[in-house]
């Protein structure tokens, strides 16, 4: 019965994967720069992170969405990617304003998931 969660997983990151890729290439018919779509991306992770936190505290399947879904749509590693890019670029004003705004905004966009979720008034404790 616990593998289950293993298909829960492996679904939630496949739905999470397909996410990330329509949203990057939704964004790219913007005129923006490269690192637009992983700081969108990010953020809408936090705050959708803030949601079901929030709203499942530590049950099994917040955890399952939270690492199947949100884990697949939101990456740390393309991050780091962009910020080592634009620190080889020698763009050290644009690296730290990035590495400064992703998580300022993502911890401000997590704590406004949870508030938000805290208005809608239903939490599975």
């Amino acid at each position: 019965m616990k593998y289950n969660r293993y298909v829960y997983v492996f679904l939630g990151g496949l739905l999470g994967g397909l996410f990330r890729v329509t949203t990057i290439y939704g964004i790219s018919f913007f005129d923006v720069p490269f690192i637009t779509s992983t700081l969108v991306i990010n953020l809408l992770g936090a705050f959708l992170l803030g949601i079901i936190f929030n709203r499942f505290k530590y049950k099994e399947n917040a955890l399952i969405f939270i690492t199947g879904c949100l884990g697949a749509f939101t990456t740390f590693s393309s991050l780091t990617l962009e910020l080592s890019s634009l620190f080889e670029r020698g763009d050290f004003l644009l690296s730290t304003l990035y590495l400064f705004v992703s998580m300022t905004l993502g911890l401000i966009m997590f704590i406004f998931g949870i508030k938000i979720q805290e208005l809608r008034g239903d939490r599975d404790a």
